[in-house]
């Protein structure tokens, strides 16, 4: 009997840093740049799917494009666009507990509540390490 090959999944995805070298308004105009382009890229190709998962960009692009919305929430609902489950990714071993909790729990309700998702990842794709109670916190 042959022994199957594993599978290895790519997904596509990028991080933002809400500041660090430029404003938080030069990387917004870039951020919602590259998730126009994911979406663009969506539509073209019903094959491709995305790891979309800041509010830092997501929230502000959908306010200003609400008319991705619905295509969006389809997306999602198609596994097509998979969501992180946080708001942002936040420097763990910065920040206290608590505020990462919150992080989680703002991300997930926004999630949830406008894009209908119920993620099950936390991506932090971009972190310099991770605080000792992660896995106890999530």
């Amino acid at each position: 009997m042959a022994k199957e090959k594993p599978t290895t999944y790519l997904v596509p995805g990028f991080h933002s840093d809400v500041v660090w070298i430029e404003d938080q308004r030069d990387y917004a105009v870039s951020l919602m740049g590259d998730m126009h382009q994911n979406l663009q890229i969506c539509k073209f190709d019903p094959h491709y799917g995305v790891f979309l998962h800041e509010i830092t960009y997501m929230k502000p692009y959908l306010d200003t494009h609400p008319e991705e919305r619905d295509f969006v929430r389809e997306l999602v609902k198609e596994g097509r666009i998979g969501t992180g489950g946080s708001h942002s990714q936040p420097s763990e071993t910065l920040i206290s507990d608590e505020a990462l909790i919150r992080n989680i729990l703002y991300g997930r309700l926004y999630h949830e509540g406008c894009l209908g998702d119920k993620p099950v990842i936390y991506m932090p794709w971009d972190v310099f390490g991770h605080c000792a109670q992660l896995a106890q916190i999530l």
